[in-house]
């Protein structure tokens, strides 16, 4: 076996290899942890559920279940943590190591560990927790990022073995999604995703009280890479007339004069990108892609969405080299000559917000330019319908996945969330795909995953627009640094400081 830390050769003196000592010193003892920490106070965080509620029956896919995985970072916490630069480090998980063909792992937990019910961790609820998503009848967000895993055995108390299909040096990384971490299985429905009241984790707050617009959590008092100043209750609450949130998550509706400050990072928190639907004859049409890439401004869209910068990368733009992009080819004058060679007068699209954005109004104008109208129709709330044949396109986003790539690509394969544009008879790539999940070796793989990116870009298959970047509105005088809101572009309420001096 491989063992990771030292496959990933960390300097004695790099700021990395420091920060994985001190979180091994700390999770050596809960009892020293839990004695250095000076919870800092209480939190009331402004969450708007958008008609939702904090933890739907609608499914996993269901939009409006955002707020939920920031609640899930907070509850369930992490196997892994990942850093700014995309390294994986430990959480809940204690150490990892993989073999010569990257195709077995074996995980071990932190000793000790406790479920917020009393119940200690064992080996088994990891088994179960990697394995619930694809024991499930129903696409999920995780089943994505485990998907490959063939087998999961365990070795002793504390330690599982994980068998791909494939091999992926990458593949912890893909282990940070908190919908991934630990839950004990007696707290959940039959289908082990539904909770039977509310979750329960290993995670460093727990639920003290949960109701139709307010939920309370509790800090744990023992999470090794908790802040000392960190908030002791924190309020979640999705109740129109508050005004004394200190914390906006979804929302800039709140008024807190001056003391309002955005934080922007840069992160992306979401890929924005036309989704070609190949069940229609338009979205199958290679003429009919090639219009639509040829009528896009994409920085005149970016300036029409906060804190956004425009890409024509499938994948974060930061993961690869800027003189790889391909340059923007506007040329709404081609593009009209195509619309109406197709005979093309307008396009039926459909949304799933109540008015569209506006970038989405900024889209119709460069449309309109072209000659065609860009008719927005308000769709269910499912991430698309797949017997969707009348819509050519739709706009999608997601969050994407800065340990490994392949992710995003992996979703458009037959038998994936976005089977409406599988489709499209493209042995290419199929064929990279393929070369793509073979390589046991990082640098092979992600070359790899960057031909990908450039075949998308070449046949149109998805038409990336922009990133926007993470971003959050916060009460200065209450919140003095928010650390690491990585975990899947979400915050981690175990890394805010709360202002002593406010």
């Amino acid at each position: 076996m491989i063992d990771w830390f030292r496959f990933q050769s960390f300097g004695m003196r790099s700021p990395l290899f420091l920060l994985l000592c001190a979180l091994s010193f700390c999770s050596l003892s809960s009892s020293m942890i839990q004695a250095s920490a000076t919870d800092g106070g209480n939190l009331k965080v402004f969450v708007d559920l958008q008609g939702g509620e904090f933890f739907p029956t609608e499914g996993p896919w269901n939009p409006r279940a955002y707020p939920r995985v920031t609640v899930y970072n907070a509850v369930l916490g992490h196997l892994v943590n990942m850093t700014a630069e995309g390294k994986v480090v430990p959480a809940l998980l204690q150490s990892w190591s993989r073999n010569e063909s990257s195709k077995r792992f074996s995980l071990k937990l932190q000793s000790n560990l406790v479920f917020h019910d009393g119940r200690p961790v064992e080996a088994e609820d990891l088994r179960f927790s990697l394995m619930r998503h694809l024991n499930s009848s129903e696409e999920t967000p995780e089943r994505a990022n485990i998907e490959d895993i063939e087998e999961v055995r365990i070795l002793n108390e504390l330690e599982v073995e994980v068998v791909l299909k494939n091999p992926n040096p990458f593949f912890v990384g893909r282990l940070s999604m908190s919908g991934l971490s630990l839950v004990p299985r007696e707290h959940l429905l039959e289908d082990g995703l539904r909770w039977k009241s509310y979750p329960v984790g290993a995670g460093p707050y727990r639920v003290v009280k949960l109701d139709e617009r307010n939920l309370i959590l509790a800090s744990t008092g023992s999470f090794p890479s908790a802040h000392p100043d960190r908030p002791k209750r924190i309020h979640l609450t999705s109740d129109l007339s508050t005004t004394d949130a200190e914390l906006v998550l979804g929302s800039n509706d709140l008024s807190h004069g001056e003391d309002l400050s955005l934080e922007v990072l840069n992160v992306p928190a979401r890929i924005y990108a036309i989704a070609f639907n190949f069940r229609s004859s338009l979205g199958s049409s290679q003429d009919f892609r090639e219009a639509v890439s040829l009528v896009l401004n994409r920085a005149a869209l970016a300036e029409r969405s906060s804190h956004s910068r425009p890409s024509t990368w499938l994948i974060p733009e930061r993961l690869v080299a800027r003189d790889l992009a391909p340059e923007e080819r506007m040329d709404g004058a081609r593009a009209k000559q195509i619309f109406e060679k197709l005979g093309i007068k307008s396009l039926d699209i459909p949304i799933y917000v109540k008015d569209p954005h506006p970038w989405m109004v900024e889209l119709q104008g460069q449309f309109e330019a072209s000659g065609v109208e860009l008719r927005f129709r308000q769709a269910n709330m499912r991430l698309f319908d797949p017997a969707d044949e009348r819509s050519p396109f739709w706009l999608i986003g997601w969050m994407p996945n800065v340990a490994d790539a392949l992710v995003i690509f992996e979703i458009f394969k037959d038998g994936g969330p976005y089977v409406a544009n599988s489709g499209l008879e493209d042995a290419e790539y199929l064929r990279l795909l393929e070369r793509a999940r073979s390589e046991a070796d990082p640098e092979r793989r992600e070359q790899a995953v960057r031909r990908l990116a450039e075949h998308f870009n070449g046949v149109h298959r998805v038409i990336p627009l922009f990133e926007e970047q993470v971003a959050y509105p916060r009460c200065t005088r209450v919140v003095r640094q928010i650390s690491d809101p990585l975990q899947e572009q979400s915050i981690l309420f175990h890394r805010i400081q709360i202002n002593s001096a406010r």
